[in-house]
């Protein structure tokens, strides 16, 4: 779905300690977060990007009230999703107007 949208993939983490260590290692434009990665919430590295001001979509099967409080504003996205309903929310994220990520 990233590559039809002109992504490139920089990474995956798999836990949330993963993510935080890419993040510190890597150069990434938007992250898509999985609100419940395992058994674990994204939440913290959610709101060390929000700090950063590093630009993030929430993705989930639980629908909007999983979104950790105090985040609750930012973009979301709803398992099952389409690549249309991904871009619109990647876009939000990123700011009206700005163009799709490029994976730097």
């Amino acid at each position: 779905m990233f590559a039809e949208l002109g992504c490139k993939s920089a990474g995956w983490a798999w836990r949330v300690t993963d993510a935080f260590k890419f993040a510190q290692g890597h150069r990434f434009d938007i992250a898509i977060l999985d609100i419940g990665i395992g058994e674990e919430s994204i939440a913290p590295f959610a709101e060390e990007l929000a700090v950063r001001r590093k630009p993030f979509v929430f993705v989930t099967g639980m629908g909007r009230t999983a979104v950790p409080d105090g985040l609750r504003g930012r973009p979301f996205v709803k398992k099952l999703f389409d690549a249309v309903d991904l871009r619109r929310a990647m876009l939000s994220a990123l700011g009206a107007g700005a163009a799709p990520p490029t994976g730097r």
